[in-house]
């Protein structure tokens, strides 16, 4: 492992602070931003050095210990990293996810909903929920298990209903809390990359990264530095 010092990097209007390459396994660190970004960093490393090290193999750029531990044999560093991770994304936070809407959503949820004359199943599920996050996880208990095509068909058309149902006129998308739970951490992350799981923010060892210089700046901070 090797660091440069303002030699690597791309500098200009929001160059980054400091990157790991994994190819070359060295750390830059911008000449005068730089400062703080040094454990981040050095995480990085280990987290991609780490696996091909313990198989006694060639690595990949790819390959992180903090996003797929079974790249390592079982033993202690493999459990650990498989408990960090769960650590990182577990808790009681649920997803947002984007459900489109079609012009006539509205109308097709109305006449299903408000205009039959007794409600049974699905749709009284989803009348009782209430709100719009309670109804599309309604919709989707109710075909929880369902793998035919034709059930799959009906579920996205019932979460739709549910969606526009509870949205207002003219909306063209619903953004409803009904993806998998998660941790406050991962939650946080993923509104950091505007919803979309593991674009940046939300890659697992950016997450464990960031952990990491948490636990470095924690522990100099109990040692006054």
């Amino acid at each position: 492992l090797s660091v440069a010092f303002g030699a690597r990097g791309v500098g200009g209007k929001g160059a980054a602070r400091a990157h790991y390459e994994p190819i070359e396994r060295a750390i830059n660190i911008t000449k005068m931003n730089g400062g703080g970004s040094f454990g981040h960093e050095v995480y990085h490393a280990l987290d991609n050095i780490l696996p091909s090290l313990l198989r006694g193999a060639e690595g990949a750029k790819d390959e992180w210990a903090s996003h797929t531990p079974e790249l390592m044999p079982d033993g202690v560093i493999r459990s650990a990293f498989t408990k960090l991770k769960q650590a990182l994304t577990s808790g009681t936070e649920r997803l947002t996810e984007t459900i489109k809407l079609a012009p006539n959503s509205r109308e097709t949820a109305i006449y299903n909903l408000d205009g039959a004359r007794v409600l049974r199943g699905v749709a009284l599920a989803v009348k009782q929920a209430g709100n719009l996050d309670d109804a599309v996880l309604a919709v989707d208990k109710a075909f929880q298990g369902q793998t035919l095509p034709r059930s799959l068909k009906q579920k996205k058309q019932w979460r739709q209903i549910a969606a526009a149902y509870y949205s207002p006129e003219g909306a063209t998308e619903a953004v409803a809390k009904s993806g998998t739970t998660v941790s406050n951490f991962y939650l946080e992350a993923q509104k950091l990359d505007d919803g979309k799981t593991g674009k940046y923010w939300s890659e697992f060892h950016e997450m464990a990264a960031r952990a990491f210089q948490s636990y470095l700046e924690d522990k100099l901070a109990e040692s006054g530095r």
